[in-house]
């Protein structure tokens, strides 16, 4: 098996960071580009379904994160006025014993530390955003904005929903507004004046939710997001600061226990959420692609990291298989192995129903990717 190529990851976000450190404890040389100019461990609140913990455990992030993240003994949905109780998914043990892994919630700083930190050292070059790439018989020549330029033999895609892998595999696709916009608030868990019934709850009503729970396993910080329909986003930034009214008026009505997590809020960001068909091309030629690069998740089943985390483990584990050498047949069994998967997540995840009603996730975190048997070569490539 030849394992001496040089394979570019660009981006350093979950799947970017998870396949870079799953590749070089298979013995890959790999490099990661990552376009920030240092590493800035940012963003809120994440769960970690089991099927992530276990992808994870190769690299030993599961352990940093088991203790750090908080083990809801629940997840919770409630109406969205009379707190009625619609489904309680029991968790905690439950979930260990039930699925083979914890489900965690984190803040998703905690999260990106435990993987970077799985990364060999001094192998993210950090400032390098890339602008263009050139197939050739011999690999793949990255040329990066401030003027870098090096030749690999793989490279990666692992640049997120604004790809710029994929706009150069495929043109230009941007996203489009999905209707709907959160805010979104990380804070002390002193700062509520009523304690939450339950430490994972999902509220529920006709056109609008508020998710809520703790990000640490000392339950000491807590966050909200709070979704609501919007016409347009005007905004030509990724976020702005919330207004507090707004968000209080959109939820007005709403049970007293929301109200008072939302007003515990006092600094609130609001996002606008995107969408994307599922991508037709994941790979061309050298460059594939993983992650939100290829098939951006709404974040209503929590599963756009995991599906990339899980992407990561599977490409790793078709490379390792066939060998980087044969790197076309590698990207046909991967991409054979998690179309089917990734489309049905998108799909339903965008219904924004996930976990409303009583039903049985385990379809979702059951699967176990070092246990998923690789097609056979001759499948993949009927693909």
């Amino acid at each position: 098996m030849k394992k001496e190529l040089t394979i570019a990851v660009i981006g350093s976000g979950p799947g970017g960071a998870t396949a870079a450190a799953l590749l070089q404890r298979a013995g890959f040389r790999v490099k990661v580009f990552e376009q920030t100019l240092h590493f800035q461990p940012t963003g809120a609140g994440i769960h970690l379904t089991p099927n992530v913990l276990k992808a994870l455990r190769p690299i030993g992030a599961d352990r940093y994160l088991l203790e750090r993240g908080c083990r809801p003994s629940a997840f919770t949905s409630r109406s969205w006025d009379s707190g009625e109780l619609l489904f309680s998914l029991s968790l905690g043990d439950v979930a260990e014993q039930r699925y083979g892994g914890a489900y965690l919630t984190v803040h998703r700083a905690d999260f990106q530390q435990a993987l970077v930190a799985a990364v060999e050292p001094g192998s993210i070059t950090y400032g390098k955003k890339l602008e263009s790439l050139e197939n050739s018989a011999e690999g793949v020549r990255l040329r990066f904005k401030d003027g870098y330029e090096e030749v690999v033999d793989l490279v990666i895609g692992a640049d997120g929903l604004s790809s710029r892998s994929r706009q150069i595999l495929q043109g230009e696709d941007p996203p489009t507004f999905a209707g709907q916009v959160a805010y979104r608030s990380v804070f002390p868990a002193s700062a509520l004046k009523i304690l939450p019934t339950h430490d994972l709850t999902k509220w529920w009503a006709p056109d609008r939710f508020v998710i809520a729970y703790y990000l640490t396993r000392t339950k000491d910080c807590f966050y909200f997001v709070a979704g609501f329909p919007a016409i347009k986003w005007p905004h030509k930034t990724r976020s702005v600061a919330g207004s507090l009214d707004e968000l209080l008026g959109a939820f007005a009505g709403f049970h007293p226990e929301v109200r008072a997590i939302l007003q515990a809020g006092t600094e609130v960001s609001k996002w606008p959420l995107f969408e994307r068909p599922p991508n037709p091309v994941w790979y061309r030629e050298r460059v594939v692609l993983l992650g939100d690069a290829c098939h951006p998740m709404s974040p209503h089943m929590a599963q756009g990291a995991a599906m990339a985390v899980e992407d990561a483990a599977i490409l790793t584990r078709c490379l390792t298989s066939v060998g980087a050498s044969n790197w076309k047949q590698s990207f046909q069994m991967y991409t054979s192995m998690r179309t089917g998967r990734t489309s049905r997540v998108q799909a339903i995840s965008s219904q924004n129903r996930w976990l409303r009603e009583p039903s049985d996730p385990g379809w979702v975190f059951d699967y176990d990717v070092w246990k998923e048997p690789l097609p056979l070569l001759e499948d993949a490539i009927a693909i």
